[in-house]
């Protein structure tokens, strides 16, 4: 009966009978539901707790606070609101830094000092840019004319990117070898291009975000076109497989008494988009130029 309200032609559709029973389970193996002799669910003791104070009302979260550790030195802390994994790269307190591994249970990272370079924003992020935005930016850059509603600040900027924009070729040329790493530009949206990183972080491949590159980490562009073309030609990866790997995807006000695999099944369905992502490595491999 329950299903039938909540899942079945109803908002959550995409829940099946068998991930709501093991949701069940599983609110039943953390004490927020319990079962009664005659079948009923009721409020085990910690779920009772819950419903009766006062922020079980807000519907909405904050990036989780995860405390920042440096040789086992407290160093500060920083909310986490984009995927992180061990060997990834953050910036705190104007410097550069490599995590060398994350607590979630305890909500710590540990990190390393990192040699230069720049690092990823971090915190604060606007939300999930749509792929049509990156479409038009590409458009816009492609055409070097400056949309009229522009103010003087505006304008300057987009003319300075229009500027690296010719440049770097970047009309013609996707990834470009910087150093160690490749910068891949595939002017697609953020679910797709997680998406991709994640498919390469599932082969070994040290892959992040930064704005609207993939940079990937000491490989060279010939060894990542290659990746690519193999990514294209194989079959479609598994979204949920692909989020196993993820290691901070708390971001939801219970996510905490989720188990790992409903948690990766969370995950999986609205921050990856294995379609989408096997769509861009279409169009990355076939169009001339590289």
């Amino acid at each position: 009966s329950l299903w039938n309200t909540l899942c079945e032609n109803a908002p959550f559709s995409e829940v099946d009978r068998n991930n709501f029973i093991r949701l069940l389970k599983q609110m039943g193996a953390t004490d927020l539901l319990m079962q009664s002799q005659d079948g009923t669910l009721l409020h085990g003791e910690l779920g009772e707790r819950i419903v009766n104070h006062y922020s079980f009302y807000t519907a909405f979260t904050t990036p989780e606070e995860f405390s920042l550790a440096v040789e086992g030195n407290i160093i500060g802390t920083l909310p986490v609101d984009r995927p992180l994994s061990e060997g990834s790269y953050i910036i705190f307190a104007g410097r550069r830094w490599r995590v060398l591994n994350i607590d979630t249970e305890n909500k710590r990272i540990d990190l390393a000092k990192a040699a230069g370079g720049r690092a990823p924003s971090f915190g604060g992020t606007p939300g999930v840019v749509h792929d049509v935005i990156r479409a038009e930016m590409y458009d816009l850059y492609c055409s070097t004319e400056a949309p009229i509603y522009l103010n003087a600040q505006a304008k300057e900027l987009f003319e300075e990117g229009c500027r690296y924009f010719r440049e770097l070729k970047l009309d013609r040329i996707k990834i470009l070898q910087e150093g160690n790493n490749s910068l891949l530009f595939p002017w697609a949206g953020d679910i797709a291009m997680d998406t991709l990183a994640a498919m390469c972080m599932h082969e070994g491949i040290q892959v992040e975000r930064e704005g609207i590159c993939l940079v990937a980490r000491r490989i060279h562009n010939q060894e990542l076109r290659s990746i690519l073309h193999r990514f294209s030609e194989s079959s479609e990866p598994s979204a949920y497989e692909l989020a196993l790997q993820v290691q901070n995807k708390e971001t939801e006000k219970y996510h905490g008494y989720l188990g790992h695999k409903l948690l990766s099944l969370d995950w999986a369905s609205k921050r990856l988009d294995t379609q989408a992502a096997m769509q861009l490595l279409q169009r990355l491999t076939t169009r001339s130029g590289h």
